[in-house]
């Protein structure tokens, strides 16, 4: 049986060996008879190969959501699982700052900044930000990069059927689109489409994330999705997608002394604008993927431009001074026992305002019960009047004896009316005290 094996793994290496032509390093393709047409990878291949290859071990079967599966164990520094076996493929933070400040002759460089969120494995968002560098060549970063800011595109959707139970945070760069999986598919397609040179000329794709290498395989394990990009990228010269940059990499390979290396502490420890801050300094709406690809995106552009000897910010000193609070340590202390003053005190008028509140309810309630249980007495003793009447009119007509004579019939027919309308109240009277008491648990 190991003898059949081997005999079939040379077969195939000398197949492949023939159909490659001598002294090329680039993909074949299959010549073998009624089968789709294949892209043999040689080893060592390009980048942009190693990107559109299809994934080991990948499952052909049509999936109805966007997977991903957890890995289960630690994330080691130097090896990345699956077709990213070590991080040479990974750019430097030097590779990223020559891309955007020294133009390439002949091509433009399209930044790509991509993340996803999901809730076990189900892919719940997708967030992009595109950026041409031709569009900031001449433009000096200023202050925040608000100037660069406004020449990003920003897309959030959120696949539509996975998110029952999930309330995805404000998107606070792009309109949040809700879509299925193959919309969403059709969705990307559109923007790749759109990333492609408006004339002849050639682009390159860089793609930038914060832990890139899960971002990645979230996208290239679905068929619809990864085929397009496939189809698109191998089909154009145009677009090549030539460099990988992660912030987690640029965070650790940097002299800089950051919190930890999370999204949330980078982006915040950088000189990002206050309007995407919190009270405390954060940076606000992270864990969203289209606020997570845009942040992502400045993260890389502000360690990209700064300075060698610019200090980090401290998240407190920034809400501090976006706030107008005082810096010296007693000014602070006194402006905190203030602080707790009035927090304290909001929240004993907030109590005393729920307390109120409730016997507001409690006294409606009550005032509702009296009501009901007061109508139904009414009925109760209103239909106690009816049958006494019914009784008396029948006895006076048992006591003439003259069922023939029209007196004593008519007798007969107002007791039967009384008797009638007696039983209607009596009816009433149960019906009520059932609905009373609905009612009143009710309210």
């Amino acid at each position: 049986m190991g003898i059949i094996k081997s005999l079939g793994a040379l077969a195939s290496l000398s197949q492949r060996a023939a159909l490659q032509k001598p002294g090329s390093g680039g993909p074949v393709v299959s010549a073998i008879p009624n089968s789709r047409p294949k892209i043999l990878i040689p080893l060592g291949g390009s980048l942009h190969h190693k990107i559109l290859g299809p994934a080991p071990n990948q499952d052909k079967r049509r999936k109805r959501s966007l997977s991903h599966k957890r890995r289960r164990s630690l994330r080691s520094p130097k090896r990345l699982p699956g077709w990213w076996t070590n991080r040479d493929n990974l750019g430097s933070l030097a590779q990223f700052k020559d891309l955007i400040t020294k133009p390439q002759s002949g091509r433009d460089t399209i930044l790509v900044a991509l993340d996803t969120e999901y809730k076990g494995p189900i892919v719940t968002e997708i967030g992009l930000t595109t950026l041409r560098v031709s569009d900031i060549q001449d433009l000096q970063p200023d202050k925040h990069l608000a100037a660069w800011m406004q020449k990003m595109e920003h897309y959030h959707f959120v696949l539509r059927g996975s998110t029952s139970g999930i309330r995805p945070k404000t998107a606070r760069f792009a309109k949040s689109q809700r879509m299925s999986v193959t919309e969403t598919c059709a969705a990307v397609f559109k923007i790749w489409r759109r990333l492609l040179p408006p004339t002849k000329s050639e682009a390159n794709v860089a793609l930038i994330g914060h832990s890139l290498d899960g971002d990645i395989d979230v996208l290239r394990n679905v068929d619809n999705l990864a085929d397009n990009v496939r189809i698109l990228l191998r089909d154009d010269p145009r677009l090549r997608v030539t460099h990988l940059f992660d912030t987690q990499h640029f965070a650790r390979g940097s002299e800089l002394n950051f919190a930890s290396v999370s999204l949330a502490d980078l982006a915040s420890s950088l000189d990002i604008a206050p309007e995407y801050r919190d009270d405390r300094g954060m940076i606000a709406g992270w864990h969203n993927a289209s606020n997570d690809a845009a942040y992502t995106m400045l993260t890389a552009l502000f360690m990209a431009t700064r300075n060698p000897g610019d200090a980090l910010i401290s998240p407190t000193r920034s809400a501090m001074q976006h706030r107008n609070l005082p810096s010296s340590p007693s000014a602070w202390r006194e402006w905190s026992r203030a602080r707790q003053v009035r927090r304290r005190s909001v929240k004993l008028q907030r109590r005393k305002e729920r307390q109120e509140k409730q016997k507001r309810r409690e006294a409606v309630k009550a005032h509702r019960k009296q009501r009901l249980s007061s109508t139904s007495a009414w009925l109760e003793q209103k239909a106690k009047q009816k049958l006494r009447k019914a009784d008396d009119v029948l006895r006076e007509a048992l006591r003439t004896l003259r069922p023939r004579t029209r007196n004593a019939s008519s007798k007969w027919m107002q007791g039967a009316k009384w008797m009638l309308q007696g039983g209607c109240y009596i009816t009433l009277v149960y019906v009520f005290a059932i609905t009373s008491q609905a009612a009143v648990g009710f309210f």
